[in-house]
């Protein structure tokens, strides 16, 4: 298994989330041995949503980068 694969299966309930509270991901790959993800969020609940999640699978979210926007018109 790639890297991207490993780190987006560890990461799944916050990609769920990403999907299903419609947040527009414009970057989802992997950078610096990191998983990076880059979008924006219709809210800035969905964007805690999000961050809960990550921070539920890994209180430290040391082999991930999350950059997310909140955009009302999404």
């Amino acid at each position: 298994m790639d890297r991207l694969e490993e780190l987006k299966n560890k990461y799944r309930a916050a990609l769920d989330t990403i999907q299903q509270k419609g947040v527009r991901l414009t970057h989802l790959h992997v950078q610096d041995n990191k998983l990076f993800i880059q979008g924006a969020a219709p809210s800035e609940q969905v964007k805690n949503d999000v961050w809960n999640q990550i921070k539920a699978v890994d209180s430290t979210y040391s082999d991930l980068t999350c950059d997310l926007k909140v955009d009302p018109s999404i």
